[in-house]
């Protein structure tokens, strides 16, 4: 299976967080899955350090160094990613540019989305996993 993680998973797997259910877990040890993390992950990342330095450790390339010791594939967003982007926002579950670009990409490239956030869940045309 090939997954894509939200921001929050990301985090939490990088941490070896006990947010993670066991059967998240599994997943992302699973070495016949493909597990993919959005460069736009790491721009979250990396605007949420710059505005909250004192709560938010990670910087980007924090995460993108800890990639390395891992098996996820870090992925850009590609202009077949952001053109899906049309059949996503319509739907306005919530504002956050980063979940949509995550939600466009998981539908545009046939992935599972990871996340943590049940509004997520509300946009049908993607194949979740919510914990």
């Amino acid at each position: 299976m090939n997954y894509l993680l939200d921001t929050h998973v990301l985090l939490w797997a990088l941490n070896n967080s006990n947010n993670l259910p066991e059967n998240i877990k599994e997943i992302l040890s699973n070495e016949n899955n493909n597990i993919f993390v959005s460069v736009a992950s790491l721009w979250e990342a990396e605007i949420k350090h710059l505005k909250y330095p004192e709560s938010f450790d990670d910087t980007s390339f924090m995460l993108e160094t800890s990639l390395m010791f891992t098996d996820y594939n870090l992925i850009n967003i590609e202009a077949d990613d952001v053109n899906s982007l049309y059949s996503i926002v319509d739907n306005k579950v919530h504002n956050d540019p980063f979940d949509h670009i995550l939600l466009a990409t998981a539908k545009n490239r046939g992935l599972t989305l990871i996340t943590h956030d049940k509004k997520m869940s509300e946009y049908k045309s993607v194949n979740f996993i919510v914990f």
